[in-house]
């Protein structure tokens, strides 16, 4: 799946009204810092193409939906899905842009939240008027603070990889969460 499908794919999800008590879309926007490698002979010993690595800072955006099932006065179970773009040191020569499925899964208590996340994601590299890509296992974390019913703030942390894989990618960062 490639940036703009996914950015297109999110702006379809915003679009669809929530008319379910029992679950909720949210768009989040962050930022952070992010590293990228692209290996095309990473197990083939007689491939002769370097490796391309990248990191600075990256823009994060989602969109998603999440059903929480309250268990006692303030605890609650969180699970759902997302979808995510990370752009990894975008302007730069050499740059890279993350799209990723997620299925999550968390625990919240009063305003306070903790999810772990893990899904597919696809890493593309672009260097040297060139473009790389692979296929990736993604996991993560979140930690969030609802500042109101609309809105929570985030800490995120996420890494793809996959054992043989020519891509992988890393981010860190924080950002904003609203839920229309």
């Amino acid at each position: 799946m490639t940036l703009r499908s996914s950015l297109l794919l999110a702006a379809m999800l915003a679009a669809i009204p929530s008319t379910s008590s029992a679950g909720e879309l949210r768009l989040g926007v962050g930022a952070g810092a992010a590293a990228a490698a692209y290996d095309p002979c990473s197990y083939d010993g007689s491939c002769s193409t370097p490796r391309t690595t990248t990191a600075g800072p990256a823009p994060l955006l989602f969109a998603g939906y999440r059903i929480t099932k309250p268990l006692r006065n303030t605890w609650a179970l969180r699970f759902g899905g997302m979808l995510s773009a990370i752009l990894v040191a975008p302007g730069f020569d050499t740059n890279a842009s993350v799209a990723t499925g997620w299925g999550e899964f968390g625990v919240q208590f009063d305003r306070f939240a903790v999810d772990g996340h893990a899904g597919i994601s696809a890493v593309r590299m672009s260097y040297d008027d060139m473009h790389g890509a692979g296929g990736t296992i993604a996991i993560g974390g979140t930690a969030s603070v609802r500042l109101s019913p609309e809105l929570a703030v985030f800490a995120r942390a996420e890494a793809h990889a996959m054992m043989h894989g020519t891509a992988a990618a890393a981010f860190a960062g924080v950002g904003l969460e609203w839920t229309p």
